[in-house]
């Protein structure tokens, strides 16, 4: 991991359903992350749609993006032109026939894409409208190993524990956290930082979309389960934070008290 990441949560306020709304509000909170220095902004969950599936649910097909649109290649460009790294996640096209992924692409600050995630574990009315991923990809990149889970996906510890054996030193959970379940968003992402001994950035959305409330609370946590910076109001914005590279350099890829000495052997029940 480089000696000093410079990290932007992008909490952001999505227009349910108004997907190109959304793609200029990006763009716009986008080249806000560059100004402010920032080497990887990461938005979140279905931040080109909205979230809300009981209202928008039979339109998330219509909304997917494949990796070749000209939304995505705007993006792609606009990272190019920024000199930045982003995490946009969004609504995307399965196989022909089938149903589209609640994912993410990832852009280089050179505008190529470094890979996709697609959220394997739904939530809800999620797996009326989506189809789960199969695969944790742990990406390696000049920035660090960066590995991605969405929302849901913190709730298991086994989704952070296998991008964390993979290699990540850095774990990004964009989400979209209800506001009534604040114990739980808290609680699970120091965890999954401390269990692991890595970096995990959070970044919820805000705002209401019609009943349902997401209050934002985007924060980092370190390796040792502080929570370093933390989103406290309730609102649109961009939390910034500097990751020290050389702490997960010491900590080293099996380090930390809950790696060295587990014993997988006894563990064979948890993957049944």
């Amino acid at each position: 991991m480089i000696s000093e990441l410079k990290l932007a949560l992008v909490q952001m306020d999505c227009r349910l359903g108004r997907p190109d709304e959304n793609l200029a509000r990006i763009e716009e909170l986008l080249r806000e992350a560059a100004a402010g220095g920032s080497q990887l902004a990461v938005f979140p969950e279905l931040c080109t749609t909205g979230y809300n599936l009981s209202v928008i649910g039979k339109k998330i097909p219509s909304m997917a993006l494949n990796l070749d649109s000209p939304e995505i290649k705007r993006l792609k460009d606009l990272c190019r032109d920024l000199c930045i790294y982003a995490v946009i996640p969004m609504a995307l096209c399965g196989p022909e026939g089938q149903r589209p992924y609640n994912g993410l692409i990832f852009i280089d600050d050179k505008g190529r894409l470094i890979g996709t995630y697609a959220k394997c574990h739904l939530y809800d009315q999620e797996r009326n409208y989506f189809q789960p991923g199969n695969d944790f990809p742990v990406f390696d990149t000049p920035l660090g190993k960066i590995g991605c889970m969405i929302c849901y996906d913190a709730g298991f510890p086994e989704s952070a524990r296998l991008l964390r054996l993979k290699g990540a030193e850095l774990i990004l959970c964009p989400s979209a956290w209800n506001a009534r379940d604040k114990i739980p968003w808290d609680l699970n992402m120091a965890q999954r930082a401390l269990e692991n001994s890595c970096y995990l950035a959070a970044v919820n959305r805000f705002g209401r979309e019609e009943d349902l409330y997401m209050a934002g609370w985007s924060q980092v946590t370190a390796p040792d389960g502080r929570v370093i910076v933390k989103m406290s109001e309730e609102k649109e914005g961009i939390l910034y934070c500097s990751l020290d590279g050389d702490v997960m350099n010491t900590i080293g890829p099996k380090g930390g008290p809950y790696l060295r000495w587990r014993r997988p052997q006894l563990y064979g029940p948890i993957g049944q």
